[in-house]
């Protein structure tokens, strides 16, 4: 499963965004959006989440290698290749499982 990428592909089909936790202070602010704040009793600090091209692409994956590997989302970090996350991911990308 080395160089798949499945995981880094197709985040608006499946509906998950890439959402940046408090430690992820190392991705650059260019690669990222926000939701506004929001909330009935008030306004909480936005959401980030990593940007994606129109294909759903994350805007971070540069001829097949993440270009912010060194500095990439906690979430990204945590991800387990052979997971079942990973197998569906694959299957989305019409890879083998």
């Amino acid at each position: 499963m080395a160089g798949c990428w499945a995981c880094c592909h197709d985040r608006t089909g499946s509906g998950r965004w890439v959402e940046l936790g408090e430690g992820d202070t190392g991705v650059p602010a260019e690669l990222t959006w926000s939701t506004p704040g929001w909330s009935p009793q008030g306004d909480p600090p936005p959401i980030r989440y990593m940007r994606h091209r129109p294909d759903g692409t994350c805007i971070a994956l540069s001829g097949g290698l993440c270009s912010i590997y060194a500095v990439r989302p906690q979430v990204c970090r945590d991800f387990q290749a052979g997971s079942w996350q990973c197998d569906s991911a694959r299957a989305r990308r019409g890879h083998a499982v």
